[in-house]
């Protein structure tokens, strides 16, 4: 109830996917949507986890174990296994309702990258210390499941406590931190569950056979409740003669009424059926004397308006503002007798009751709270830039000891590799986060979409696989990004000036063409915008030139964009001879220049003004010639006609073509 309570309501930005199981034989998978953004996967556990399971059940006079064992028998069920460490590394957001599952998807998924969170029901090495006893084997398993729980604490962003009698004990027994527990109560669904009238409460008894007087309690198959169970049979049913004792849940599975007339043991139930016994019911009892967490069932019979009477245990971490009788056992029948006598009492209960769960307990409050703090949590969690780096072969150690050196230690590293797999070496290389992606497919433009698909940071920032960014690079961008109202910087590319007239070398850099074209040798620009703008141009790919410059200037729609020398890259010079480096091979890249010509004219007329390739390089119309046959419709030719310095090197073949283009 609490897993469907509390992760209903999440809001719209989160999608909730429970993946969970059944604790007995014979079900069958299942995938029901219980909400817009709430779905429940259950795959069963394989019969030989159950066998393995009775055999350790026996060791401990036939205890259920299932849960408790789950860490160490897990395995036995692959498919289950298989599904959640699937689902576990598509997830932003790992939820691990119980510790149980914990150990079994950190071996095989990466939880640095993921926010984790801890749903504790109780405190689990308490409450179990306290029902396995002192056996051996007893003390093995509940010193195990304190292990488990405190790795789980410990390495969880946030944990959730029911109460805070369970926050202290986590505090005290695995000394956490208490800035990172947080108490979400568990609650009710306030319109499911309502108070009814006389009329109906009667209509429902006669459709349920009962009596008048019935004091309603509703368990799972659950020790502490068992317990509750026999002392309502044992004790209560025979001090309360005239009172019928109905006992509602898997709680019937341990009990036997004995024979008496007074008492109801109805077992599971539909929801349908719950609810009418609720509604037929007078009173509800709570007699718990063990146990952690806060009981679910005192909410609803509060919100069902049942004057409730509870033990101290059983109502623990709910908030006493006189909507409940609090008795010790020996209390219990007297209490009960002086509700169902004093109808001003009975009926004040009633309302103070339904008025506490209204304002403290209603599950969807809860849950869009809590919806609302995962959110903080997982934005928190997300660093500040997230580095993108496609690469093919490239020798990466030069960039890496560059990052490695950053002041600004707030981003993570995305590399795109197109080349053979080397994960496992580059990452031991970084002493950031990494995230690596193989994809031989990917051509540089590709790559870069494919980085920022996986990037989590507020700021992309792109450079170039042979290059040297200085230590203060991401801090000065930093810095600037947090002054100024931009949603991007241009950072200063240098590169070795005794070079600059050795025709053997081509020197990369953007000095005199700041805010003109742009380079993501040394570009930021915000997450959001680029997502925007949908990333970049696929079509500038292979060669792979002009797709930065045509990134930021739709980008430049949404803010500016300015040039930082603070924010400096150093790119090394390519010699000529190189692959990919010759003249012949570069003059290629110019069959892009028409499609960033259609899309930017007037931008791109400044920009091939300030270049001049169009009069010093004698293969450039040629190139641009070919990349028009590239695109579809005419190009904006008389942008360059009009221009005087540039009509004199257009050739006239050009002009001709994409005349008669424009005229089709």
């Amino acid at each position: 109830m609490r897993l469907k309570g509390l992760y209903s309501h999440l809001g719209e930005e989160i999608h909730a996917r429970y993946i969970g199981t059944f604790d007995w034989r014979g079900e069958n998978e299942r995938e029901i949507a219980i909400t817009e953004s709430l779905e429940e996967w259950d795959i069963p556990l394989h019969e030989d986890q159950f066998k393995l399971n009775d055999y350790f059940s026996t060791l401990l006079s036939g205890r259920t174990l299932i849960d408790l064992l789950f860490p160490l028998l897990g395995e036995a069920s692959p498919d289950l296994m298989r599904g959640a460490r699937e689902n576990a590394k598509g997830a932003e957001v790992i939820i691990f309702s119980h510790p149980w599952m914990y150990p079994l998807i950190k071996t095989h998924v990466d939880l640095s990258k993921k926010t984790i969170i801890y749903d504790s029901h109780n405190c689990e090495g308490i409450l179990r210390q306290q029902l396995l006893g002192n056996t051996p084997f007893a003390k093995c398993i509940s010193n195990f499941i304190r292990f488990v729980e405190r790795e789980l604490c410990e390495e969880a962003d946030l944990v959730l406590a029911c109460s805070e009698e369970d926050k202290f004990q986590f505090v005290q027994e695995y000394h956490i931190d208490p800035e990172k527990i947080e108490v979400v109560p568990n609650g009710v669904d306030i319109h499911a569950i309502v108070p009814v009238t006389t009329e109906i409460k009667k209509r429902r008894r006669d459709e349920l056979e009962l009596p008048d007087k019935i004091a309603l309690f509703i368990g799972s198959e659950y020790p502490p409740n068992v317990e509750g169970g026999q002392f309502i049979i044992d004790t209560l049913a025979d001090q309360c003669p005239d009172v019928t004792f109905v006992l509602v849940g898997g709680v019937g599975n341990q009990l036997n009424a004995r024979g008496k007339k007074n008492v109801r043991i109805c077992g599971l139930v539909s929801d349908e059926k719950k609810r009418m016994l609720l509604e037929a019911s007078d009173i509800a009892i709570n007699p718990m004397f063990r146990g952690s967490g806060t009981n679910i069932k005192m909410f609803d019979f509060l919100s069902a308006g049942l004057p409730t009477i509870t033990s101290p245990i059983g109502a623990r971490g709910i908030r006493d503002n006189g909507s409940f009788i609090v008795a010790e056992p020996a209390r219990f029948s007297d209490e009960m007798y002086r509700v169902l006598s004093t109808p001003t009492l009975y009926q004040e209960l009633a309302m103070k009751g339904r008025s506490l769960v209204a304002d403290h307990y209603d599950w969807n409050k809860i849950s869009h709270d809590l919806g609302r703090k995962i959110r903080l949590l997982h934005k928190s969690r997300e660093p500040y830039f997230s580095v993108i780096v496609p690469t093919k072969r490239g020798n990466l150690d030069v960039l890496i000891e560059a990052l490695n050196n950053q002041r600004c230690r707030d981003f993570e590293a995305i590399i795109i590799d197109a080349g053979e797999n080397r994960e496992a070496s580059l990452q031991e290389k970084c002493t950031f986060p990494v995230v690596y992606i193989n994809d031989t497919s990917a051509g540089a433009v590709r790559a870069r979409n494919i980085g920022i698909a996986h990037a989590t940071g507020r700021i992309i920032a792109f450079t170039d696989d042979d290059c040297r960014p200085d230590a203060e690079w991401l801090e000065n961008a930093k810095r600037m990004l947090e002054s100024r109202d931009i949603i991007g910087i241009e950072g200063d590319i240098y590169s070795d000036n005794e070079k600059r007239e050795d025709a053997r070398y081509r020197i990369v850099t953007n000095e005199g063409f700041h805010g003109l074209g742009f380079m993501t040798a040394n570009l930021f620009l915000r997450r959001d915008v680029i997502e925007r703008i949908a990333g970049f141009d696929e079509r500038f790919d292979k060669p792979h030139f002009r797709e930065d410059t045509d990134l930021a200037w739709r980008a430049q729609h949404y803010g500016e964009i300015p040039f930082s020398d603070k924010v400096r890259v150093y790119h090394p010079p390519h010699l000529r001879n190189e692959n990919g480096e010759s003249k012949q091979e570069r003059d290629q890249f110019f069959k892009n220049d028409p499609l960033l010509f259609s899309k930017h004219p007037e931008k791109y007329l400044r920009l091939i003004k300030a270049e001049g390739h169009y009069r010093n390089n004698t293969n450039f119309w040629r190139m641009f010639r070919e990349g028009c046959k590239r695109i579809s419709g005419p190009v904006p030719i008389h942008y360059l006609v009009n221009d005087p310095d540039i009509r004199k090197f257009i050739p006239s073949e050009l002009i001709s073509e994409q005349e008669k283009s424009a005229e089709l």
